[in-house]
């Protein structure tokens, strides 16, 4: 008679059988794609007195962060919120 020990739980979980998969959720809207967000390195240190003092806006560790117009906040480009207005794509 084999005997599991407090590895129980473990090996339950591990060979339970599996849910078939959930359709993905609907994307939440990012800053990247809102018309309120602007993150050009030119536009930022023009934005941001002082900025090139600093570093530049051109820096790899900015990555896509920019500035919100609408609440007036410096952010990732990841971020999202209720005020989210699609940008449309250049013609």
């Amino acid at each position: 008679m084999l005997r599991v020990s407090g590895n129980d739980r473990f090996f339950r979980q591990l060979f339970r059988p599996r849910l078939p998969a959930q359709p993905a959720a609907e994307p939440q809207p990012v800053c990247l794609c809102c018309i309120h967000f602007r993150n050009d390195p030119a536009f930022l240190e023009q934005a941001i007195p002082g900025l090139h003092t600093l570093s530049s806006a051109h820096a790899s560790v900015r990555a896509n962060d920019g500035l919100c117009l609408k609440h007036d906040r410096y952010l990732s480009a990841q971020w999202g919120c209720a005020d989210h207005c699609k940008r449309l794509p250049a013609v």
